[in-house]
């Protein structure tokens, strides 16, 4: 007979030790979860692409068309939603193509899937910061041109009168739908190809995120002038 003192037998298992998860250790406060979406590609290649695209969207504006235009018979101020909806067109066509020929996914555009809690989070805590920066960025421009242009303000803000025109001069019907495409087209265009390239070009978010930015602003500024580039 083994009269050997066996512990377990006195003395309950431990039980597990758990540790509290801190705060930081949150998917949201990971490195990860802020990673700007980019293509597994080499920078020649990002760099190659985006100069395609600034080639096809110029040629487009510049040339492609005004001949359009002419060949429909409108002026330059005539059936804008019309331009507006075939542009927002053509730009989903050329990024879909190049994303095709360089065979990368959907989700380097941010297309993959929905992170609903984080949208909305950083939605709502910039929202308000975002405008704020906005405005005082604008009365800076405003004062410079002041300063230092030949513009007054009766002529900076009849830069924005055309869009206002615009925008008051469309049918209920379309407004809704136009507006969609416009901000889908300009966020796959923008944010999602354009950035996630500059982003594996340059291996720096700030600076992939403040050249998309500075492009999407002087996008605006043909048809909303300084101001609308803001």
């Amino acid at each position: 007979m083994d009269n050997r003192f066996d512990p377990s037998e006195r003395y309950p298992p431990a039980a597990p030790v758990y540790s509290r998860p801190s705060i930081t250790s949150a998917p949201l406060f990971q490195k990860r979860y802020w990673q700007l979406p980019s293509p597994q590609q080499s920078r020649a290649q990002s760099l190659l692409e985006i100069f395609i695209v600034g080639v096809l969207l110029m040629a487009w504006t510049v040339r492609l068309a005004p001949w359009l235009r002419l060949l429909a018979g409108w002026s330059e101020n005539e059936h804008l939603e019309f331009h507006v909806a075939l542009q927002g067109l053509v730009a989903l066509t050329i990024v879909a193509v190049m994303t095709w020929i360089g065979r990368t996914r959907s989700v380097d555009l941010g297309l993959g899937s929905l992170r609903l809690g984080r949208d909305l989070f950083i939605g709502l805590a910039t929202v308000i910061p975002a405008y704020i920066v906005n405005i005082l960025a604008s009365l800076v421009m405003v004062a410079v041109i002041l300063v230092f242009g030949e513009q007054n303000l009766d002529s900076i803000a009849k830069e924005k009168i055309p869009t206002i025109e615009f925008v008051g001069g469309l049918n209920p019907v379309i407004v809704l739908p136009l507006m969609a495409l416009v901000g889908l087209y300009e966020e796959v265009l923008f944010r999602g190809f354009l950035m996630g390239r500059f982003y594996n070009l340059f291996r720096r978010q700030w600076l992939a995120i403040s050249v998309s930015a500075l492009l999407f602003g002087l996008a605006h500024a043909p048809t909303q002038g300084w101001m609308g580039a803001g």
